[in-house]
């Protein structure tokens, strides 16, 4: 199972880049936003590449995150914080900001490492996990912002998740 929030912030992260080279996040997002922190036309198009991804995540995946407003705080590997948004509208990601959406409903922070140890990890949905659980990735609603269910069940799902790969690892299966 993929993991809740994988689908649309790590694909989204990192598959906007066309670059089959190691992922700097400085670089990338310097060489995707304009000046005031919106996409550069020519990224822009690849938006529709991101929700096609999101579009082949679970159903009820789509469901509890096709419409959220999502703020995500990232430390870059140099110390450098970033704030960047990710407004996601009928299962279509139609904004990618170097900067917060308008009235967010989630907020959802973690590091450069962490999101490249998940990304490129042959098991995502174990890595997204590990890193949930070690608090190297955190999500939360924003009271009032319509993310309080999102957050919820994916709280559910997390916690089902690490038992299932708790007894898989026990198994020897994992």
């Amino acid at each position: 199972m993929k993991s809740l929030l994988m689908g649309f912030i790590f694909v989204f992260l990192f598959s906007i880049s066309t670059h089959a080279q190691p992922i700097n996040a400085s670089q990338f997002l310097d060489a995707s936003f304009d000046a005031s922190g919106n996409l550069l036309p020519e990224v822009q198009g690849q938006l529709s590449f991101a929700s096609q991804q999101f579009s082949e995540l679970p159903a009820p995946v789509k469901a509890i995150f096709g419409n959220q407003r999502v703020q995500v705080n990232l430390t870059r590997n140099d110390g450098v914080s970033e704030t960047l948004g990710v407004v996601l509208s009928n299962n279509e990601i139609v904004s990618f900001t170097r900067y917060a959406p308008t009235n967010p409903s989630m907020v959802i922070t973690t590091d450069e490492a962490t999101i490249l140890g998940i990304a490129q990890s042959e098991n995502i949905s174990n890595a997204f996990i590990q890193a949930v659980n070690s608090g190297k990735l955190t999500y939360s609603a924003v009271q009032g912002g319509g993310g309080e269910f999102a957050v919820f069940i994916a709280n559910i799902v997390t916690w089902i998740m690490t038992v299932i790969n708790a007894i898989m690892h026990a198994l020897g299966l994992s």
